[in-house]
């Protein structure tokens, strides 16, 4: 992981990089985009962002500076779309080849979710026949991992699998002051509890897909106590979402500190740091994306 994009509510993304000296972007603030966007998603070093006045979806690549617009989808997204960009990069492609899947409120199920997907090999959107009922998912949640899309819902974790496009709600599970996170290649959610940091794995028997499994099993992964000096008085420090393995961020008031769990180093990062809104991880990639 490179670093975190941040999305504040002011509109004007940014990013942090966890190592100065090895990552960092040549616009952080997407500028060459031309419009200004929200960030929607982040997945394996492509952004997925949305025009602030046209509302069209762009995919860029901010280290090459690479985009492209999507057309104009069929359905209404909501003013905050949970949308997510899937893609799995390959030695072989040196193009990105990658889906938007987006849930949105089914305008025919009240209190449904539908899914509209979008292929870049297509050039087009579809809505998936795949319909959750009773189920909305929370903005900016979702994380992309071993080719399962996951969002965070009222009571559980709502799981997509692109290719099939199958869905699997999973319920009685607590989200609440939680953040998804991947480690070691696992769905695991985090959280701070005083000054303990914890990270549980999270079992949606997600091997035997189709994902029919109601229920769920979590146990403690990792559990560490935080110096109660980086903590001070605030009540809830801010768990980032992370992929790639083994480091983890925190925020708590204006401290941003990483924690390592292979070497099981903490390290302060910044001691004013001001984020408010969306992260999203990054990571730093190459890949092409083929402009319309």
């Amino acid at each position: 992981m490179s670093g975190f994009f941040n999305q504040s509510p002011s509109g004007k993304p940014s990013f942090i990089s966890l190592d100065e000296a090895a990552y960092g972007v040549p616009d952080p603030s997407l500028s060459f985009l031309k419009v200004p966007v929200d960030i929607r998603s982040s997945t394996n070093g492509l952004l997925l962002c949305q025009g602030q006045t046209n509302q069209l979806y762009y995919v860029c690549n901010p280290v090459n500076k690479e985009w492209t617009v999507l057309p104009k989808p069929s359905c209404q997204h909501g003013t905050d779309p949970a949308a997510v960009i899937v893609f799995e990069p390959s030695v072989l492609n040196f193009a990105a080849d990658y889906k938007v899947i987006c849930p949105f409120a089914s305008t025919d199920f009240p209190g449904a979710t539908e899914f509209e997907i979008y292929s870049s090999e297509k050039k087009t959107w579809e809505v998936s026949r795949e319909i959750c009922f009773n189920q909305r998912v929370q903005s900016g949640s979702g994380i992309y991992m071993n080719k399962t899309i996951y969002w965070t819902i009222a009571n559980g974790i709502l799981a997509f699998d692109p290719i099939n496009e199958h869905a699997s709600a999973h319920s009685n599970y607590s989200t609440l002051n939680a953040t998804l996170v991947e480690m070691y290649g696992r769905l695991c959610y985090a959280n701070f509890k005083s000054s303990k940091f914890t990270v549980s794995l999270v079992d949606l028997y997600q091997s035997t897909m189709p994902m029919n499994y109601k229920g769920h099993r979590t146990s403690s992964k990792l559990s560490i106590d935080v110096d109660a000096n980086f903590i001070g008085n605030i009540t809830h420090p801010r768990v980032l979402p992370s992929i790639g393995g083994d480091v983890f961020v925190f925020l708590a008031g204006e401290r941003l500190a990483s924690y390592h769990a292979f070497t099981g180093e903490f390290k302060v990062l910044s001691t004013n740091m001001r984020l408010s809104g969306k992260c999203f991880p990054y990571v730093n990639s190459l890949v092409s994306v083929s402009s319309n």
